[in-house]
């Protein structure tokens, strides 16, 4: 008969041999479960990051319930937030506790001013007799290309015109203009024999830059050979565009507020359109805002 000793060993061996059965056969669920736990918490994570409701409300920059060239209306706070992450000078306009943005109204430019085709629309308009102001989130400090002094700096609009959307390439290089040779025209050279019978179209042509512009939309064509082939493009002056006094331009001082904007002093403005820089991008091409003062 086997002593107490030895069965006490034989019963633990034989507990701990299905111990480790018993771990082996429930390891493979334990993982799976703890995969699916870890799965469903990764997953319910992820849905709440990307759920609408608990992310900071964001400012729709593509609202426009104005029937002016303006982005609005807004609030102060969201007024304050838009100027906080532009990258460039903004100007609104406000109308008692709403701001309106006056960058929905986008011209290239200086001169002539043409209007971007995503931001077409009615112009914008600042009634000063009805209390209206042009307020600003910038600090406008021009460089010496600009002016010296701080303040919002505005170019008087004293003249529309139409001019191309586009320019073929090198098309002063051409054979012939509305089917006439260019070589039998009057002037000096290529260019002067263009402007010269342009000019009998109505169409002014600045030989410096070869762009033409006209008071009334019209359209010429020209003709080139292209080895022994010839191919004939119109040039169309359909795109309305805004003229600019940039000589006499002026700077409008800043006034201090505690809420968080400055105000443009427009005492100096009087009925007219204004043009006003408010960014500069990296290819050299400026970006300008055209306000209307009533």
């Amino acid at each position: 008969m086997k002593s107490i000793s030895q069965i006490k060993i034989l019963l633990i061996a034989f507990i701990s041999c299905l111990m480790v059965v018993s771990l082996l056969a429930c390891s493979p669920g334990s993982s799976n479960s703890s995969s699916t736990s870890s799965s469903t918490s990764s997953n319910s994570s992820t849905e709440t990051n990307d759920d609408p409701e608990s992310i900071d409300e964001e400012i729709d920059l593509d609202e426009d319930d104005s029937d002016d060239g303006e982005y609005g209306p807004w609030t102060l706070d969201e007024m304050l937030a838009i100027g906080s992450y532009q990258y460039s000078n903004d100007l609104f306009i406000k109308r008692g506790n709403e701001y309106f943005s006056l960058d929905s109204d986008t011209f290239s430019g200086p001169n002539p001013l043409t209007q971007d085709e995503e931001y077409k629309g009615p112009m914008a308009v600042l009634d000063k007799s009805a209390g209206e102001e042009l307020v600003t989130t910038s600090i406008w400090e021009h460089n010496d290309i600009y002016g010296s002094e701080d303040g919002v700096r505005v170019y008087k609009i004293i003249g529309e015109e139409y001019v191309p959307s586009e320019y073929p390439v090198n098309w002063t290089i051409c054979d012939e203009i509305n089917g006439i040779e260019v070589s039998t025209l009057s002037g000096d050279d290529t260019d002067e024999r263009i402007a010269n019978y342009l000019l009998t179209l109505g169409i002014e042509m600045d030989v410096d830059s070869n762009t033409v512009s006209s008071k009334e939309p019209t359209s010429f064509t020209i003709g080139t050979y292209v080895g022994t082939k010839f191919e004939e493009e119109v040039i169309d002056l359909s795109e309305h565009a805004y003229l600019a006094d940039t000589e006499n331009f002026m700077t409008l001082p800043l006034e201090k507020t505690k809420e968080g904007y400055f105000i443009v002093n427009t005492e100096q403005l009087t009925s007219g359109m204004y043009s006003s820089l408010y960014a500069s991008t990296n290819t050299g091409v400026h970006k300008y805002c055209i306000f209307e003062v009533v």
